[in-house]
């Protein structure tokens, strides 16, 4: 095909374009090979959000762990007299369960907030998981795994 130009018809594709070198992409890698992953950087405002979510799920288990410590010590008596049913092996379980949850979401609280590096992320996760077990936790597990694994855990480097 050919346009006017005003003085005389001229080619719609030159002949010089004919002619472009073919660019190709490079090969895949060879079978078997992993690719190589870069983890994304940590994002700074996520510690916040971590840190609210970890003092929440504090004192929701909290609450359940002394709940479950003060229904088995008025089974056992120490409340004062009981004349209700004995207590079963669930109650005791229920306690120790919330009171061993308590225990590493708190450890978690003083790692994010005190900003302890690699193991305040693994004791988070670790938290995250075991709080998701129950299903009041399910709730605040979720998040708190999630913003463990992006968030930033380590401190600022200072300029000097």
């Amino acid at each position: 095909m050919y346009w006017w130009d005003g003085v005389r018809w001229v080619p719609l594709i030159r002949p010089q374009q004919y002619a472009k070198p073919q660019v190709y992409a490079p090969p895949p890698p060879p079978y078997g090979q992993p690719l190589l992953y870069r983890a994304p950087d940590p994002s700074p405002g996520l510690r916040k959000t971590l840190l609210v979510v970890l003092v929440l799920a504090d004192v929701i288990v909290g609450a359940f762990a002394a709940l479950g410590t003060f229904v088995n010590m008025e089974y056992a008596g120490w409340l004062g007299p009981y004349d209700g049913p004995p207590g079963d092996i669930s109650d005791t379980l229920f306690a120790l369960y919330f009171q061993l949850v308590g225990a590493v979401l708190g450890v978690a609280t003083v790692a994010v907030a005190t900003r302890s590096g690699t193991w305040a992320r693994v004791v988070t996760i670790v938290s995250g998981v075991l709080v998701s077990t129950s299903c009041v936790g399910a709730v605040l597990g979720i998040p708190i795994i999630v913003t463990a694994v992006r968030g930033s855990m380590t401190k600022p480097a200072t300029t000097a």
